[in-house]
């Protein structure tokens, strides 16, 4: 049955379900802005799986991704190895095996990946999606991430496909991959770094924008059940109308922080007030030592902030009337919210091709342009390597321009 509820940080999120015999055989959910639109997507979303359910050949709904990953393999190499004498002589046979030692990398990516638990007749586009982000954020090209997916979507086609004469028998299940939908949304692309920048002019309207997001929710009366808030947009009559909710207030202000720090977004969201030193002449923030593993993706265990970050972390303290030492500093907003209003703001201003990774190449920029080495910008943005931040830096034309007018 088709369901919504309220997360906490004011989207909404559809869920739609079947069972047979009490057994859920598909289950998928997704978060929207607005409650309608929650329940559209799950009841849509549900009759297309009652149709595919009453319709195809029931595959096993409880085997995992994992799983499924396995047992391609197992058919692989069950193949290869009864293939005849003739057959290996074949060329397409030949090539079929060099893709099958080539996948072995993305095959093992998926078997240890987020998803690997989950059963594959549920994993969504947006399941895919949050992989994609998570692969950016892991300072991965667009084309390492096609190659990973191109190996998922092999799982796909041959979980749906039949006998076939050069290829390992597939399992005819009635199943769709959601990985094409999820490449598209994500505006993969099959080479080239990403170079993107904020125009000052963008910047402004952006801020601006969020700022008008930050005032209209403080001035919001307090009311009990759904409220909805007009917001202006700076550069146009447009008027964007939000759910009433706190966590408005600190969209400007993580906006900022993400430049002022170079901080991934998973990790930009997860400090707390613990880790914040506030201590005259020495303000930085601490990363405790669970942080520092292999998830901590290289951030410095000591982060000296700027002083517009000693700016914003302030100007938060004065909102916030009681402060939980272990409650993240942007709480209630949540990295899934600010992505999603980003995208609002971008759109009502016309601003196309943005996304809040590049705040990180944004940083790494301004810190070249301001005179860093790259060293020391390292030590700021945590990059493994030298050759990875290089990725992130693209210094603006008249910063050059000026530098070339100095020197004259």
């Amino acid at each position: 049955m088709a369901t919504v509820t309220k997360n906490k940080s004011g989207s909404w999120k559809g869920e739609a379900r079947l069972t047979r015999g009490g057994v859920v055989v598909f289950r998928d959910t997704r978060t929207f802005d607005t409650k309608q639109e929650a329940l559209t997507w799950a009841k849509e979303t549900e009759a297309r799986a009652r149709g595919v359910f009453t319709t195809g050949k029931a595959m096993p709904t409880r085997m995992t991704l994992r799983e499924a990953v396995e047992a391609w393999e197992e058919d692989v190499k069950t193949y290869i190895k009864s293939a005849s004498e003739a057959t290996q002589k074949n060329t397409r046979f030949q090539a079929f095996t060099k893709s099958v030692e080539k996948g072995k990398t993305h095959r093992k990516l998926w078997k240890a990946s987020a998803l690997a638990d989950k059963p594959l007749s549920t994993i969504s586009q947006a399941d895919i999606e949050h992989f994609i982000d998570d692969r950016r954020d892991d300072e991965r090209s667009d084309s390492t991430i096609r190659n990973n997916l191109h190996c998922l979507n092999q799982l796909y086609q041959h979980a749906a496909a039949g006998t076939r004469p050069d290829r390992p028998a597939g399992w005819k299940w009635q199943i769709h991959s959601p990985v094409a939908a999820a490449s598209k949304a994500r505006e993969l692309r099959s080479s080239g770094q990403r170079n993107r920048r904020l125009m000052p002019s963008e910047l402004d309207l952006i801020l601006r924008t969020f700022e008008n997001m930050k005032q209209a929710q403080i001035r919001a009366p307090e009311k009990e059940g759904r409220q909805f808030i007009d917001v202006k947009v700076p550069s146009n009559k447009k008027i964007l109308s939000f759910e009433a909710d706190d966590s408005l207030i600190y969209i400007r202000a993580a906006f900022e922080a993400a430049i002022e720090t170079a901080l991934r977004k998973e990790k930009l969201f997860k400090i707390c007030w613990r880790w914040v030193d506030l201590t005259p002449g020495q303000e930085r923030i601490i990363f405790p030592a669970e942080e520092w593993g292999s998830a901590n993706k290289g951030v410095p265990k000591i982060l000296s902030m700027s002083l517009r970050m000693v700016e914003i972390i302030k100007e938060i303290k004065q909102i916030k009337q009681n402060i939980n030492l272990d409650e993240p500093i942007f709480h209630p907003l949540k990295p899934a919210r600010v992505w999603r209003l980003l995208n609002f703001a971008c759109e009502a201003l016309d601003i196309e091709d943005f996304r809040w990774h590049d705040l990180r190449h944004e940083a790494c920029s301004r810190l070249a342009e301001r005179g860093w080495t790259a060293i020391e910008i390292q030590a700021v943005s945590g990059h493994k390597t030298l050759a990875s931040l290089q990725r992130y830096i693209h210094v603006d034309q008249r910063a050059i321009y000026r530098k070339m007018r100095e020197a004259a």
